[in-house]
């Protein structure tokens, strides 16, 4: 990045989203008060932040829903096409759902994700954390 084509200041706001994808915590005051010696305001760090942690999350979700990825172009287009007439929604001919020993079976195209839910269909919450969030409605637990 550093022999890149581009300015000083986005080389330093770069280096604060490649901290913010490892961990929010390595983004340490130097990197931030380098950021401004080079001319970025609070917003264009504010905004870098945002973004890279958005981003990170969102990679994170759909790496953790073993989602799948088309990878023929085609695909997309008619996607592309499917939404601005439908919106977000799968084509029903693609869509199979069946619960099978505990767990919903999500069909598309020949590829299976399993999750286990509760009957309303969230993810199951340990017992400890039950437990806990009752000691703290109850105020036996604080935040400190």
């Amino acid at each position: 990045m550093q022999r890149s084509n581009v300015s000083d200041k986005m080389k330093a706001l770069l280096n604060i989203a490649a901290r913010v994808q490892v961990l929010g915590k390595e983004v340490k005051p130097e990197d931030i008060q380098a950021a401004r010696e080079l001319g970025a305001n609070d917003r264009e760090i504010h905004d870098t932040v945002l973004i890279a942690a958005t981003f990170s999350m969102f990679n994170r979700y759909v790496d953790g829903l073993a989602s799948f990825t088309p990878t023929d172009p085609a695909t997309y287009e008619e996607m592309g096409k499917r939404m601005s007439e439908k919106g977000y929604v799968l084509p029903a001919n693609n869509i199979k759902g069946v619960v099978k020993n505990g767990y919903e079976l999500i069909t598309i195209k020949k590829f299976f994700m399993k999750i286990k839910t509760e009957p309303i269909g969230s993810i199951p919450r340990p017992l400890e954390l039950i437990e806990g969030m009752k000691a703290y409605a109850a105020g036996q637990l604080n935040d400190h």
